[in-house]
């Protein structure tokens, strides 16, 4: 089986969109919570 730069490339990223989404609810609410 080759590891294809899809394998390489993809699922990192996937993870470090789904890590950004959550760092920016937290800034979301810090923001209506300090105005």
């Amino acid at each position: 089986m080759a590891f294809t730069i899809y394998d390489a490339s993809v699922p990192p990223l996937a993870h470090m969109l789904g890590s950004f989404h959550s760092v920016l609810t937290k800034a979301e609410a810090h923001a209506k919570e300090k105005g």
